[in-house]
């Protein structure tokens, strides 16, 4: 499906991840106590996870700070590995750059030791009003591959309204059966943006509203005025 979504013109890269950010299905959020090498006892952590594909952070204009993005070859025959984003390494490695170091994960049978290999820019999540977070990204290819529902983004050259069909069309063609639903980003995040559509159209019907008042109040103001020199005028 990747491949011919990449083949579609117009499409600049895409990738394959089972969240994503600002949406009902931002990606999971966990919180445990796992072991950090070279620290001594175990760390408490909190964090928000999701599983990602090769290219997933320059589709999603997310800058890798140090290290390297998931490559292709970051499948369920290799090393665990896993990217993390500013604000984990701030909170729990003491700004120290992470990457080549390992960390216990929890996976399906237990702590599953696993290689930073990569630092990312910090990003909204869940709310664009939320608190950074610290964030675990993991490799798509290495996961058991149970996940229901699995999204493909793609960052387009074109007006994305227009390739939402060929879109449909292309991975619709790999099983007539699978439910297929596209949409541009700027629909996928109305919820998110509600809040802030809804706080400015409320400022704006308050501020036209006083527009109005003051606009009445002058205008009673200078008609009392002229009126009790009509007889001058």
């Amino acid at each position: 499906a990747l491949d011919r979504v990449r083949a579609i013109p117009g499409v600049v890269s895409a990738a394959a991840a089972t969240g994503v950010p600002l949406t009902i299905r931002a990606g999971r959020t966990t919180g445990t106590t796992i072991r950090i090498a070279g620290v001594k006892d175990g760390v408490r952590v909190e964090f928000s996870g999701v599983d990602v594909g090769p290219d997933y952070f320059a589709t999603m204009g997310m800058r890798i700070v140090s290290g390297r993005e998931f490559r292709r070859t970051d499948d369920r025959a290799a090393a665990p590995v896993a990217i993390v984003n500013e604000e984990f390494v701030r909170r729990y490695f003491g700004g120290r750059d992470p990457v080549g170091r390992t960390m216990d994960l929890p996976g399906d049978s237990g702590a599953v030791a696993t290689e930073i290999v990569g630092v990312v820019s910090n990003a909204k999540h869940r709310t664009l009003g939320e608190a950074t977070r610290a964030a675990v990204y993991a490799s798509l290819g290495q996961q058991n591959g149970d996940s229901r529902i699995v999204f493909i983004i793609a960052r387009t050259a074109a007006e994305p309204t227009m390739l939402v069909t060929p879109m449909r069309r292309v991975i619709g063609q790999l099983d007539v059966s699978t439910a297929v639903e596209v949409r541009t980003m700027r629909s996928a995040l109305a919820f998110a943006f509600l809040p802030s559509r809804v706080g400015a159209i409320v400022v704006g019907s308050l501020g036209v509203l006083g527009l109005v008042l003051a606009m009445i109040g002058l205008f009673g103001v200078i008609s009392f005025g002229a009126s009790r020199r009509m007889r001058e005028i």
